[in-house]
């Protein structure tokens, strides 16, 4: 095989990126362009039939140009399938915490067929955090506690969850009744000083 060429080296540095999801929420990457020169206002595109080991080197540019992401068709049903399997998780007795990675490669997929392309399961997740519906947390890791977990958790706050699961419960699953008599601290007193 040949020398890469600007083109090739350009689809290869595409796919790189693409792969370890630099995109900001909402977007993807179009394209990448190499250029010659650092400063905007005068690099010019490279040829992309010309041999990359010769004309890209030291002083030139790298020019990433981002579109927003297409949203799919079924996107609002995902996410509300997103939301509705991690409350179903959340409600598993067995698990102090609902694991990102659990979630999102083992729990998810096997709840949801959209899930099974990791695109659109990232893509969903992310615009849930983003939308602040998902929170994430770090728990110490039970296996290994030098490496946190990211956790994941319904934000019960959030009006669009309530929307789906109701208002959220009180911190305390009771209701206060008052009792006739003193304070039971005045009662414990003084039963402890022996009066």
């Amino acid at each position: 095989m040949g020398a890469k060429t600007i083109g090739e080296l350009s689809a290869e540095l595409k796919n790189q990126l693409v792969r370890m999801r630099i995109a900001p929420a909402g977007t993807e990457i179009a394209s990448v362009s190499l250029l010659s020169g650092s400063k905007p206002e005068a690099a010019r595109k490279k040829r992309a039939n010309a041999s990359a080991a010769k004309s890209f080197g030291a002083g030139d540019s790298i020019f990433i140009t981002l579109r927003e992401a297409p949203v799919s068709a079924g996107a609002e049903q995902h996410l509300e399938d997103l939301l509705q399997t991690l409350a179903e998780a959340e409600r598993i007795p067995q698990y102090a915490f609902v694991a990102l990675k659990w979630l999102r490669d083992t729990y998810l997929p096997g709840r949801h067929s959209w899930a099974a392309s990791p695109e659109e399961r990232d893509r969903v997740l992310r615009r849930a955090i983003d939308m602040d519906l998902i929170r994430v947390h770090r728990v110490p890791n039970p296996k290994h506690p030098e490496f946190p977990t990211s956790s994941l958790q319904l934000n019960r706050a959030h009006a669009e969850v309530q929307r789906l699961f109701g208002p959220h419960p009180a911190k305390w699953d009771f209701t206060p009744i008052k009792i006739e008599g003193e304070p039971a601290s005045v009662t414990l007193r003084r039963m402890r000083d022996g009066d």
